[in-house]
């Protein structure tokens, strides 16, 4: 058993975004429902979709090896959110309840959390922006982006990238490299997003779920 998780650990490390469609913490602790398949683009069959409904998910890659310094835009700041706040900020930006304030306190206990990867980007009314939320695996030296969002307001101004970049810089002396997902056909666009920051790799990732 021993023998098989170091080689669990090799591998992912070899190639993060092919050998699992999470971060490596959260794989190793995740049960797939039964009514749930995870499959890898390679092995994807389009027959499959004659039973399950498909997301696709990307997932890429940073080697943290070139980081764009990230600029802060005159007229916003970098502050701490209170969960509450964080929390309501989520919501409106994904339009509908994603968390709540209990919920990211119960995060803060994970073993993968880190104050410094909790950002707020606030405006000269000290109201949220934009925000992100890194974690980080000190065992597999991953970084991990896990919530970046944009008030619908002030996007297109460049906060998504400038939260991404600045997690990216602060993660830079904990982790080996930092992955991140997100579905391939959100309207958002969040995979340009992150290849404009430096991420890499084609890795797509098929959650099927079986049709009602």
């Amino acid at each position: 058993m021993v023998e098989k998780t170091i080689l669990q650990k090799e591998e992912y490390r070899r190639n993060p975004c092919r050998a699992a469609s999470l971060p490596y913490r959260k794989a190793v602790l995740t049960t797939v429902p039964e009514n749930m398949r995870i499959v890898h683009d390679c092995d994807f069959d389009i027959d499959l979709l004659a039973k399950y409904d498909d997301t696709p998910y990307f997932r890429l890659l940073h080697s943290l090896q070139t980081i764009e310094t990230p600029v802060l835009p005159q007229g916003f700041s970098f502050a701490k959110a209170e969960d509450e706040m964080l929390a309501a900020h989520i919501n409106r930006c994904y339009g509908a309840d994603c968390v709540d304030g209990k919920e990211l306190a119960r995060w803060r206990q994970r073993k993968t959390y880190c104050e410094d990867l909790w950002i707020a980007v606030c405006d000269a009314m000290g109201d949220i922006a934009a925000s992100g939320i890194g974690e980080i695996d000190g065992e597999m030296k991953e970084g991990a982006l896990e919530w970046i969002q944009v008030s619908p307001s002030y996007r297109k101004c460049g906060l998504g990238k400038l939260i991404v970049l600045e997690l990216l810089r602060r993660m830079e002396s904990m982790a080996d490299f930092v992955t991140v997902s997100g579905e391939v056909h959100n309207p958002s666009q969040p995979e340009k997003l992150y290849r404009a920051c430096g991420f890499t790799g084609e890795d797509v990732w098929h959650i099927l779920r079986l049709k009602e």
